[in-house]
């Protein structure tokens, strides 16, 4: 299942007992999110790139082992990562690209970018009006201390939606596939429903060390992958 994917979601799980929370990587596939790898940590705050790094290796190791263990010699799979705003760093865009995977994340509305004609502005200014068309602009950098680039950017308000998107993607030029690719990272939210108040209640679980909590979150990630994977097999 892990090399049928092409796509990873990040995100954050933030209801966890004792101040705890899981960054978490899962593989989108048919409108959910599996589960692969994650970080239980103490809840301070936004994770830092290094965090991100560390379950980005560790979720690389889980997709080379699938590829070792189905066809050794076969292809590398493709890898799209999709984050939501707290992955927006440009450190992270860097070690993608250097890793060789591309990446829709989400930007603040705050964050400063220079358009391909030297104009440097907020993007959040770039946002069309609730339900206006998408815009798309490409070679641009983004950050202002340290600009990063060039990339792409796809911005749109969809309707009934309280903030606008802005996807930052490695794309040579961004399409309303990108934001297409982007709202994958909506099924993680289901997984996370299904593991707080919506099913297991792993925010009542009244465990409170970083380990403990990672052991259930791996047994209630095998539960909830494997009757999946029985049905692939015919099972």
């Amino acid at each position: 299942m892990l090399l049928a994917a092409r796509f990873a979601c990040l995100s954050t799980l933030p209801k966890l007992s004792g101040e705890r929370q899981a960054l978490m990587a899962a593989l989108a596939h048919r409108r959910r999110a599996l589960p692969v790898c994650w970080q239980v940590r103490r809840r301070t705050g936004v994770s830092d790139a290094g965090q991100q790094r560390g379950l980005l290796e560790a979720l690389s190791r889980r997709i080379n082992d699938a590829r070792d263990a189905e066809d050794p010699c076969g292809e590398i799979p493709e890898v799209i990562v999709i984050g939501d705003g707290a992955f927006h760093s440009t450190d992270l865009m860097s070690y993608l690209s250097d890793k060789g995977w591309s990446y829709r994340l989400r930007l603040h509305s705050d964050t400063y970018v220079q358009l391909s004609n030297g104009k440097w502005t907020q993007v959040g200014d770039l946002a069309p009006e609730e339900g206006g068309e998408n815009r798309y602009f490409d070679e641009v950098y983004v950050t202002k201390g340290d600009p990063y680039g060039p990339v792409s950017i796809a911005i749109c308000h969809a309707e009934e939606e309280d903030d606008p998107w802005f996807i930052c993607t490695d794309q040579p030029e961004a399409d309303y596939l990108t934001l297409r690719t982007y709202s994958r990272r909506m099924w993680i939210e289901e997984l996370f429903g299904d593991l707080e108040d919506g099913g297991f209640r792993l925010n009542r679980s009244r465990l409170y060390q970083p380990e403990r909590l990672s052991r259930l979150v791996m047994a209630l990630a095998w539960t909830y992958v494997w009757p999946g994977a029985c049905r692939r097999v015919g099972r």
